[in-house]
């Protein structure tokens, strides 16, 4: 219930993060990305360096999820054979 109502919540704050940088121009900088401006050469390269070092971790962590759960059912199915096999 705590996590659906922060998620709620999460989700309205989404317009006052996006347009905080025009809205309040003196405690936020200048956008950098889409129609305010552009990105710097350099940061393109160093954003998707990032970007695809956070889709190898998610690939990982996806692999090592698979293993697990085909791990899970060979055990299930193995005790459902030494269950049937004990009667």
């Amino acid at each position: 219930m705590v996590s659906a109502v922060f998620g709620i919540f999460a989700a309205l704050d989404i317009p006052l993060v996006y347009f905080s940088i025009w809205w309040f121009r003196t405690q936020h900088p200048q956008p950098v990305i889409g129609n305010g401006g552009s990105l710097d050469g350099r940061m393109w390269q160093v954003l998707m360096l990032c970007w695809a070092a956070t889709l190898g971790v998610m690939a990982l962590l996806i692999r090592i999820r698979y293993r697990l759960e085909a791990m899970r059912m060979e055990v299930d199915a193995l005790r459902l054979e030494a269950s049937r096999s004990s009667r």
